[in-house]
């Protein structure tokens, strides 16, 4: 990704607040692809 883990990590977190992945332990659940497609695609 050629990113920081810290860069990374906010992008994720982000994501998660905005309800499109589910940040588990271990794992990023994406309960609904089509939705995170056209919000970050």
């Amino acid at each position: 990704m050629n990113d920081s883990r810290l860069n990374v990590s906010r992008a994720l977190n982000h994501m998660q607040s905005q309800g499109l992945i589910e940040l588990k332990r271990g794992r990023i659940a994406i309960p609904m692809l089509e939705k995170l497609v056209t919000e970050w695609g």
